[in-house]
This record gives C-alpha cells, sequence and structure tokens, in this order.
C-alpha cells in the first residue's frame, strides 16, 4: 500500500490515477474532447447555465449551485454554492436560444 494524502491506495490505483492525469494533460495539448467555457439562458426559466472547465473538474452551474464532474472520467463529484469563476468574469461565451 501506498500512502497518498490521507488515503491508501495500491499500486495499480496510483498508477491508474496518474494515466488518467496524463490522459487529461495529452488530450487537452492536442485539442482533442476539449471542453469550452459557456453560458446559456434558459428562457423557461430565466436562469443562466454555466459549464465552466477547470484543471480536473467541469462545473455546471445552475442558479447560485454549482456541480462537479471529473474532467477526465465525466463521474459526478459533488455539488457545493457557487464560487467566483472565469464564467462571471466574462471569459465565457454567451449564448442565447
Amino acid at each position: 500500500m501506498i500512502e497518498s494524502g490521507k488515503r491508501e491506495e495500491t499500486l495499480g490505483q496510483r498508477a491508474r490515477r496518474i494515466l488518467r492525469r496524463f490522459d487529461q494533460w495529452a488530450f487537452e495539448r492536442l485539442g482533442i474532447a476539449r471542453v469550452r467555457c459557456v453560458s446559456v439562458l434558459d428562457e423557461g426559466t430565466g436562469l443562466w447555465l454555466t459549464l465552466t472547465p477547470t484543471r480536473f473538474y467541469v462545473i455546471f452551474q445552475v442558479g447560485g449551485r454549482d456541480y462537479y464532474f471529473d474532467r477526465v472520467t465525466g463521474h459526478y463529484d459533488g455539488w457545493g454554492q457557487a464560487v467566483s469563476c472565469s464564467a462571471q468574469e466574462g471569459e465565457c461565451q454567451e449564448l442565447a436560444p
């Protein structure tokens, strides 16, 4: 067992984690499956829906709540309250239907 931070992981688990991060880096450098920041106004609810990629997560923002998804695997990781991000600083492309 290898102790990594606060959890123990096997050598195989650590290798998979490192490989997953390398894949993410390679995809980003090659421009493959790139997730871009975008904001869309939902006319039905009047809410802005924002998709913001970060280094390890893609954050989906709806009505002041953030939903976190792993950038490589797409697995849901949890939610939290809205924090400042590039989308709120005007770096996202805004789309209105």
